[in-house]
């Protein structure tokens, strides 16, 4: 059986029995129409719905404050307001809103370091002054004449004005052409270097020549010597290798290992010279090899950056990277006197000693006095 009803299956009217006994038919007023529609089970209020004139007049379905609304016939009351939409009640303020909900933590981030997994060791890559000065690099040097080597001397012995019986300090000796031939002319002479294969050049050299020579394996800026020698001189761009501060601290060691009013030749290049002449490429042929040289200069660190290709008679290819900070004048004379020097003299050459012209000197060769610890 169907119990669902319409609006137009309500009765609107019940029969009043009049005093005469005759039966009229009278209009159901707003409560016996809502006794009506509460007897027929399972009808929704959209199902049964009231008059339009009896709807306006019909209490509000809602329960009171606090009270829940009873199941009428399987009628299920509305669901109570969220936690946005609150109820207002009758009598009281408004409830403070519910707060939100506590944020979610972040997600942990992963450790930068792994502790737990095996970590790889870098290959630290030695300095280029340390790998450098092996073999190939002694078969790419230019081939110097006797006379060029005594020429060269000659300068460093008129600049420094010590007696033969001297003692002298070739730093940088590379492979010993200076020191053999310092030797040679009775003084007494020590080579420095950190290249074992140039020390060992050199002492061929020496034992050739028949020339007693103290050669010293070790590193210019750790030298140990102190008020040792009467003269020090450097020579052939060796100097320069590191940065400001090393290169500092080689002249303050250089200031120690000199006796009193002992004195210092040094050789560099020019840097106003030099800048005219980057970026070049030259060829030279050297021992059984052919050598290509790039070179550009970075102006920042005012260093000249070379690369040598080596192409041997046997097939190989080596190639040697290196770089030297360049001065001008007033930078090498102002490094000088900070290490406690005077500049005495300088030369643009070892072919006009004494004379400077600028940016067409290729060398600055400065003759340097100390000062007094």
């Amino acid at each position: 059986m169907d119990l669902r009803a319409t609006r137009e299956d309500l009765p609107r009217t019940r029969l009043r029995e009049s005093p005469s006994g005759e039966s009229d038919a009278v209009e159901l007023d707003p409560s016996e129409m809502e006794e009506i529609r509460d007897s027929v089970p399972g009808a929704s209020r959209a199902a049964l719905a009231l008059a339009p004139e009896a709807e306006a007049e019909a209490e509000p379905r809602f329960p009171a404050d606090g009270a829940v609304a009873p199941k009428r016939d399987g009628l299920i009351p509305p669901p109570p307001p969220g936690p946005t939409e609150l109820a207002p009640q009758r009598g009281r303020s408004s409830p403070t809103p519910a707060p939100p909900p506590p944020p979610r933590p972040a997600p942990a981030l992963p450790p930068l370091f792994d502790d737990r997994q095996p970590r790889r060791r870098r290959r630290t890559r030695k300095p280029w002054w340390e790998e450098i000065f092996d073999d190939d690099y002694l078969r790419s040097l230019p081939h110097f004449a006797d006379r060029h080597t005594q020429r060269e001397v000659s300068f460093v012995i008129s600049a420094m004005g010590i007696e033969p019986g001297g003692m002298i300090l070739d730093l940088g000796c590379g492979n010993g052409r200076h020191a053999v031939e310092l030797s040679s002319r009775g003084y007494q002479v020590v080579g420095l270097d950190l290249s074992l294969a140039m020390l060992a050049r050199a002492a061929e050299r020496a034992q050739k020549a028949d020339q007693k020579i103290n050669f010293i394996h070790g590193d210019m800026r750790e030298m140990t010597f102190d008020s040792t020698f009467d003269g020090v001189y450097c020579v052939g761009t060796s100097f320069g290798y590191f940065d400001d501060e090393a290169n500092a601290s080689v002249v303050a060691g250089v200031h120690k290992a000199l006796k009193t009013q002992g004195v210092f030749v040094l050789e560099v290049v020019n840097r106003d010279h030099l800048v005219n002449q980057q970026p070049n490429m030259v060829w030279f042929e050297g021992d059984g090899c052919v050598c290509m040289e790039e070179s550009s200069f970075n102006f920042i660190a005012s260093r000249l950056k070379v690369k040598r290709s080596l192409l041997f008679e046997d097939g190989r290819q080596v190639e040697h990277e290196f770089s030297f900070r360049a001065y001008c004048l007033h930078e090498i004379g102002l490094l000088l006197h900070r290490g406690g020097f005077r500049v005495a003299e300088v030369s643009g050459d070892i072919n006009t000693p004494g004379a400077f012209f600028g940016p067409d000197s290729p060398q600055l060769v400065i003759l340097a006095e100390k000062r007094g610890s």
